[in-house]
């Protein structure tokens, strides 16, 4: 089998993972992918193997890379960054204790309709008050919004996370002049989570699947979940809440180099300040990266010691 058909099936299982709605549906995919990305990096490995025995390449270093690239070919290996491995595994017992730092004791399921059985966008803003005890919540009549903050709010109380007291979905808020890109944001001054309706990715729920995969193909985003936005907001959240001065320093904190090198393997985005590197982290944390020792190391340093 061919590298290029081999690639194909790591993106068609990586795009059903992030497109699946059922739990078991996207385990299985998740397994497919471990599957298919095994079998290239094995291919790629001979490949190399059999280049080595036959040619001495100029060999170009790749900083925080396990391998090279070949020189003559330009041959791309597949192998991860030392800074960071994408996997679906489970985290390891460091990643775990890093992501529990600001989890909170969680409590019992409370009783009563799922978010997705509610009959329209106003009875949802009333159900996301009573279920989440919101302060304001303004949906702005858009349902797909509705729906996706109300089933990530029960994922994050499933984990014992904090939830923000404010949410307002509104193409026209003034916060959102010259950022017409921009899906979600967290004002943590009043603690609350803006989404912006007239980003693409608000189109439709198969839309945000293909802009997730994207970006996480693209290393933009640490994940290729669908509500991997607004969960990176809810972690900002549970950032500010757990060392609010930390936080309000950490976002204007600008990389060493040294630092710098380790953060752009988790995302692009998490190379912007260090608030973005943790809501990043911790994101991918939970959807099952894991992250080697520098890149734990780092965000310990930053995050969890005093």
């Amino acid at each position: 089998m061919t590298q290029r058909r081999l690639e194909r099936g790591v993106r068609q299982w990586k795009r059903r993972a992030a497109a699946a709605l059922d739990p078991v549906e996207r385990a299985k995919a998740s397994r497919k992918v471990l599957e298919w990305q095994a079998r290239l990096d094995a291919h790629i490995e001979a490949v190399n193997a059999r280049r080595e025995s036959t040619e001495t390449p100029a060999m170009v270093k790749q900083p925080g890379r396990a391998r090279v690239v070949y020189a003559p070919d330009a041959v791309r290996t597949a192998t991860e960054a030392a800074g960071f491995r994408r996997s679906v595994a489970a985290a390891d017992r460091k990643t775990a204790k890093s992501v529990d730092f600001i989890k909170g004791s969680g409590g019992q399921e409370p009783t009563g309709r799922r978010w997705d059985e509610v009959a329209d966008v106003r009875e949802a803003e009333q159900w996301a008050r009573e279920r989440f005890g919101l302060e304001h919540v303004a949906f702005g009549g858009h349902r797909l919004a509705a729906d996706s903050v109300n089933e990530t709010f029960e994922w994050a109380r499933e984990r014992g996370l904090e939830l923000p007291r404010r949410v307002v979905v509104d193409a026209n808020d003034p916060r959102l002049q010259g950022r017409f890109d921009l899906i979600a944001g967290y004002d943590h001054e009043r603690d609350e989570l803006l989404i912006n309706p007239a980003a693409r990715y608000w189109r439709s729920q198969i839309g945000q699947g293909d802009v997730a995969l994207t970006h996480y193909e693209r290393g933009v985003w640490s994940t290729g979940d669908r509500l991997h936005p607004v969960k990176h907001e809810v972690y900002h959240r549970n950032l500010a809440v757990e060392a609010p001065d930390r936080y309000r320093r950490r976002r204007v904190e600008v990389f060493t180099t040294e630092e710098g090198k380790i953060v752009r393997h988790v995302s692009k985005r998490a190379t912007r300040n260090r608030a973005e590197f943790a809501a990043e982290y911790l994101a991918g944390a939970d959807y099952g990266i894991v992250y080697s020792d520098a890149v734990k190391e780092l965000f310990d340093q930053l995050w969890v010691q005093p």
